[in-house]
């Protein structure tokens, strides 16, 4: 059974192109996760914002599903590549703030160890299972004890 959307989209010859839809999906993506109480208008306002500003008219069409068979190749292909740098930033971001939290564990790892090894035991452990980084058994100091 069709919705009663596009049944209101036929009867006024709107029928969604498979480009509109994916435009569509693409800027509302752009947007990130909508907040509670969040208006659309911010929502659109954080997607252009994201996509490095195209036209706004071009913009809105493609939020609101109205980016019809008329659109050139060269518009569609520069939402394509917006997206795709937005994509390339944000692995970029991710990638550096990855690389900061792994040296800033790493070095509190080493300040750990020099202080005092056998107290910061368990957060060095914890610190190098994070990192991936096998570390040398070092011997229980209560077995250590028992030997001697």
């Amino acid at each position: 059974m069709r919705e009663k959307s596009d049944e209101i989209r036929e009867t006024l010859g709107e029928r969604m192109t498979d480009v509109g839809i994916e435009l569509q999906r693409l800027v509302r993506s752009a947007a990130g996760e909508v907040h509670a109480g969040e208006t659309v208008k911010a929502q659109m306002m954080r997607a252009h914002e994201a996509l490095k500003r195209p036209d706004w008219w071009r913009f809105k069409a493609a939020w609101y599903g109205e980016a019809h068979g008329g659109w050139p190749v060269s518009v569609v292909d520069d939402f394509r590549a917006r997206a795709a740098a937005r994509k390339r930033d944000k692995e970029e971001a991710t990638a550096r703030e990855q690389t900061s939290a792994a040296a800033t564990l790493a070095a509190l790892r080493r300040r750990y160890a020099a202080t005092d090894p056998e107290f910061f035991g368990e957060q060095i452990g914890a610190i190098e299972r994070a990192l991936g980084i096998e570390s040398d058994p070092s011997p229980d100091p209560v077995e250590m004890a028992g030997k001697e």
